[in-house]
Protein backbone atom coordinates (compact mmCIF):
# COMPACT_ATOMS: atom_id res chain seq x y z
CA UNK A 1 0.00 0.00 0.00
CA UNK A 2 1.06 3.59 -0.70
CA UNK A 3 4.29 2.80 -2.55
CA UNK A 4 4.00 5.77 -4.95
CA UNK A 5 4.48 8.32 -2.19
CA UNK A 6 7.48 6.88 -0.35
CA UNK A 7 9.58 9.95 -1.22
CA UNK A 8 6.85 12.31 -0.03
CA UNK A 9 6.50 10.46 3.25
CA UNK A 10 10.27 10.47 3.81
CA UNK A 11 10.49 14.16 2.97
CA UNK A 12 7.65 15.01 5.37
CA UNK A 13 9.40 13.07 8.13
CA UNK A 14 12.71 14.80 7.39
CA UNK A 15 11.02 18.21 7.44
CA UNK A 16 9.33 17.41 10.73
CA UNK A 17 12.60 16.38 12.33
CA UNK A 18 14.49 19.35 10.87
CA UNK A 19 11.92 21.71 12.38
CA UNK A 20 12.10 19.93 15.72
CA UNK A 21 8.44 18.92 15.67
CA UNK A 22 6.87 15.79 17.08
CA UNK A 23 4.36 13.72 15.16
CA UNK A 24 1.69 14.94 17.59
CA UNK A 25 2.55 18.59 16.86
CA UNK A 26 2.36 18.11 13.10
CA UNK A 27 -0.91 16.20 13.44
CA UNK A 28 -2.40 18.99 15.56
CA UNK A 29 -1.31 21.68 13.08
CA UNK A 30 -2.69 19.62 10.20
CA UNK A 31 -5.98 19.00 12.01
CA UNK A 32 -5.74 15.20 11.97
CA UNK A 33 -5.56 12.49 14.60
CA UNK A 34 -2.05 11.75 15.84
CA UNK A 35 -2.42 8.04 15.04
CA UNK A 36 -3.40 8.83 11.45
CA UNK A 37 -0.34 11.02 11.01
CA UNK A 38 1.86 8.36 12.56
CA UNK A 39 0.50 5.77 10.13
CA UNK A 40 0.96 8.21 7.22
CA UNK A 41 4.66 8.61 7.96
CA UNK A 42 5.01 4.85 8.32
CA UNK A 43 3.38 4.24 4.92
CA UNK A 44 0.36 2.52 6.44
CA UNK A 45 -2.29 4.76 4.89
CA UNK A 46 -3.62 4.94 1.35
CA UNK A 47 -1.92 7.31 -1.07
CA UNK A 48 -2.42 10.88 0.16
CA UNK A 49 -4.93 13.15 -1.52
CA UNK A 50 -3.85 16.41 -3.09
CA UNK A 51 -5.69 18.21 -0.26
CA UNK A 52 -3.69 16.28 2.37
CA UNK A 53 -0.40 17.14 0.65
CA UNK A 54 -1.51 20.78 0.44
CA UNK A 55 -2.28 20.73 4.18
CA UNK A 56 1.14 19.28 4.99
CA UNK A 57 2.85 21.85 2.78
CA UNK A 58 1.05 24.56 4.78
CA UNK A 59 2.19 23.04 8.07
CA UNK A 60 5.80 23.26 6.94
CA UNK A 61 5.44 26.62 5.19
CA UNK A 62 6.28 25.23 1.76
CA UNK A 63 4.72 25.45 -1.70
CA UNK A 64 2.80 22.28 -2.48
CA UNK A 65 5.02 21.33 -5.42
CA UNK A 66 7.90 20.59 -3.03
CA UNK A 67 5.96 17.62 -1.64
CA UNK A 68 4.75 16.26 -4.98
Amino acid sequence: MAEKYVTTRRLVRALRLAQGLTQAQVAERAGVDYKYYQRFEAGQTPDPSLKWIETLAGVFGLPIWILL
